[in-house]
């Protein structure tokens, strides 16, 4: 399983975790009160018609307990883990074997989703599903979601910031990719300098990359991803540990 998978994965547990300490009496005291009530019902009811009411009554307690489940959260990450792995395939199949994918570099607020590291260039991408629509305005991309176009803006920039951090100072693109039913009425190739990249359109996605006006070496590829690939064991070493992670100063303005 890519990276993007497991870390969403491991969200969706941590979520649904939460959800069951915070929630898990009550919802056992509700679940528990249905049983209870079915069984009256049970006992009161006519001989004949027991089968039905107890096979009435044990797919309510299941539908209910489902139904219950699904709102801690836990779904909605799984979809955008879903989704996350299907962006990491595409890029994982761009120009190959020439380009290099690392999926969710840590920072102390968010991931940046996937890092493509390629001969014409470094491209970081948010990746989001969506099931209602989204169209291009002249104001932006207009959608469910909370300006995406914006949080690809700040994944380039993080990526930026913190290869400069390292030694290494290259330009690096923003890019979107949207899966889901709702991108059916998207039809431009970028969005304000971000790269939209559409999931059912993910054969094309080669021909949207930018070009930084400067072609990586396979050593220059190596580093970057080496840089990256290092600063995320020690992310997870970090969390193991039940420490915080360590601020990157990348609160500094871009220069320019």
């Amino acid at each position: 399983m890519h990276r993007a998978g497991r870390e969403a994965a491991r969200r969706a547990r941590a979520q649904r975790a939460r959800f069951v300490r915070r929630y898990g009496v009550r919802i056992g005291a509700l679940l528990g009160g249905l049983v209870g009530l079915v069984a009256v019902i049970v006992a009161l009811g006519p001989p004949e018609g027991r089968p039905y009411l107890i096979g009435t009554g044990a797919v309510s307690v299941l539908f209910l307990g489902y139904v219950i489940l699904t709102l801690d959260g836990a779904e909605g990450i799984r979809i955008r883990a879903d989704a996350e792995r299907w962006s990491s395939s595409a890029l994982r199949r761009l120009g190959r074997p020439h380009w290099r994918v690392v999926d969710n570099v840590p920072f102390e607020d968010g991931d940046v989703d996937h890092v493509a590291i390629g001969p014409t260039g470094v491209l970081a991408v948010e990746t989001k599903f969506t099931s209602f629509p989204w169209e291009v305005r002249e104001t932006g991309l207009e959608g469910p979601l909370d300006r995406p176009v914006d949080q690809a803006k700040l994944g380039a920039r993080r990526i930026r910031l913190f290869l400069k951090s390292r030694g290494l100072d290259v330009q690096v693109a923003p890019a979107l990719a949207v899966w889901g039913p709702g991108s059916t009425r998207l039809v431009a190739d970028s969005i304000d300098g971000v790269v939209l990249m559409i999931g059912r359109e993910a054969e094309r996605w080669h021909d949207q990359l930018p070009g930084t006006g400067h072609r990586f070496t396979d050593d220059e590829m190596a580093r970057i991803e080496s840089v990256l690939r290092d600063h995320i064991s020690e992310n997870d070493k970090t969390r193991r540990r039940g420490r915080r992670h360590p601020r990157l100063g990348l609160e500094d303005p871009v220069p320019g």
